[in-house]
Formats: structure tokens, C-alpha cells, sequence
């Protein structure tokens, strides 16, 4: 994949993008508040071995408690830690060889499969656009023009890590390709990063989305430079030169490059946007 030299993002104006701008901060947002109901919505695909099916759910349950003692974090890991205790009968039973003398549903391995997926998979996302004039992202995800656009420069060491999101994949994943992620195969692991974190609906496409991943979600600063503020048709003036003095004024030596536009209409009558500078 060719990644863009720059890459955008949509924000409301409020005084926590301020904060992102004057400190050169980008959020990761949880996935599991997005919009698309499909968001981090593996579907599991079991094998017809019941026995690889035990061994998947159980290599995630201990890989997941492992990353939690490591990281000395419980709480951010909520969902999974509510049903520690409902998997202790069933580790029981697997581990002494007797979870094939009981019944569980394949139902029941998927659900619980999936919940221990999830919480394998679970990482801060940055979504970002490969466009800076789409009137329905500025409409969805800029306040109604109202807002801006923070255009970013992409560093060369870091676009092994941006991921393009596929508008055409499904969301189905084999639970063979748990195990084989789980044993290191990197292969295994790009299959079930694109089924579960990076393929949307075509009815998306408009976004022309790029991600990034961290540990978890929040504020930090990845090293993207930003390098452009495009204000929205509907900002204020007087906003808008607010913002703008705020920058220039700023002890943040990163911004001293930051440009800055205002969206137009780009004909009369006509209903195509674009970005204009601003002297």
C-alpha cells in the first residue's frame, strides 16, 4: 500500500481540539463508539474440529491474562474481567481433559471466542481521510462546516504502520488463523487485522479512511507534524482568527509551519468545495 504524503482529520471546533492542536496531540478514539454498527465486529468462523475450536478459546483467554499481568492494568480491561470467573469451570474442564464429557453449544465457544478476541484485538484507533474537500465528511464529522481540518505531513518511518481500510472485505475470520496469529505468524495476523479492524462497508468509502493503532485509546503524541488548518465554509471569522493568533503566539516550535485555508464553494451555483489560502 502507497500511503499519502498527507492525511486529514475532521474535528468539531471546542476547546479539547485546541489542546490537540496547541500540543501537538492527536486522540485515539475506543472503536467500539464509532458509528458503524459493524465496528469491531468479527464474525468467527469455527472449525470442524471441536478440539482446535477449545484450544483457540483457551490460547486467548491465558494470552489475554498474560497482557494484563504485564501491563498491571486490570481496569482497562473491564469486559474481560467480569467473566474471569465465569471461564474458571471451563479452563478447569479443558485443562484436565474433560471438556469433551460436557456439553457447550458452539454457541457458546463462539460467543465467549469472540469477547476473548475482542479484548486481544482491543487498541486506540486514529482515523484519518485521504481528503480534505469531501463535503460529507465535513458535514458528518467537522460540526456541519462549522469546524476544521488538521492536515498532517506523514513521517516515511511511520507508514509501515497506516493501514488503508478495505471497502470491499468481509468480517468473517477463521478460528485457525487465531492459533496461527497466536503462534507468531505475522501472515495470520494481517488477515485478522484487516477482517476485524480495517474492513467497512462500501457505503463508507466517501471517508477514504487511513488508521492508526495504539495500546489503547487516548491523548498522545505520535510524531505527526501538523502542518495545515483548513477552517470550514460555515467558521466564524471571528473564530477563526482566534484560532489563528492562538497558533502564532504558541511557544510550540512544531507549528510555526502550519498554513492555513478556508473552504469556498468552488463555482458559483455550483456545489463542489475547495480549499483556499488564507494570506
Amino acid at each position: 500500500m502507497t500511503c499519502p504524503d498527507h492525511l486529514y482529520k475532521y474535528r468539531a471546533f471546542d476547546t479539547r481540539t485546541l489542546e490537540l492542536i496547541l500540543e501537538n496531540k492527536v486522540y485515539f478514539a475506543d472503536p467500539n463508539n464509532f458509528n458503524d454498527p459493524h465496528e469491531f465486529q468479527p464474525e468467527l468462523v469455527l472449525s470442524d474440529d471441536p478440539f482446535l475450536n477449545m484450544c483457540v478459546l483457551h490460547s486467548l483467554i491465558n494470552q489475554n491474562q498474560h497482557n494484563r499481568n504485564m501491563t498491571h492494568q486490570s481496569e482497562n480491561y473491564p469486559e474481560s474481567a467480569n467473566i474471569d470467573s465465569e471461564y474458571d469451570a471451563f479452563l478447569t474442564d479443558l485443562k484436565s481433559q474433560q471438556i469433551f464429557e460436557k456439553e457447550y453449544s458452539i454457541e457458546t465457544v463462539q460467543e465467549k471466542t469472540v469477547i476473548q478476541l475482542k479484548e486481544y484485538l482491543s487498541r486506540g484507533v486514529l482515523s484519518l481521510s485521504g481528503s480534505k474537500e469531501s463535503t460529507l465528511m465535513w458535514s458528518h464529522y467537522a460540526d456541519n462546516h462549522f469546524g476544521l481540518c488538521l492536515g498532517y505531513t506523514i513521517p516515511e518511518v511511520m507508514t509501515d504502520k497506516i493501514y488503508k481500510v478495505n471497502y470491499d472485505g468481509s468480517r468473517f475470520v477463521q478460528s485457525k488463523d487465531i492459533m496461527i496469529m497466536l503462534g507468531s505468524n505475522t501472515a495470520a495476523r494481517q488477515r485478522i487485522i484487516n477482517s476485524s479492524l480495517v474492513t467497512k462497508s462500501e457505503c463508507w468509502a466517501y471517508e477514504e479512511e487511513y488508521r492508526l493503532f495504539e495500546v489503547k485509546p487516548g491523548v498522545t503524541d505520535i510524531g505527526l507534524d501538523l502542518k495545515e488548518i483548513i477552517f470550514g465554509l460555515r467558521m466564524k471569522k471571528s473564530v477563526r482568527d482566534a484560532i489563528i493568533n492562538a497558533i502564532k503566539h504558541s511557544d510550540n516550535k512544531r507549528l510555526s509551519e502550519v498554513k492555513f485555508f478556508k473552504m469556498e464553494v468552488l463555482n458559483p451555483g455550483g456545489f463542489e468545495l475547495h480549499a483556499v489560502p488564507i494570506d
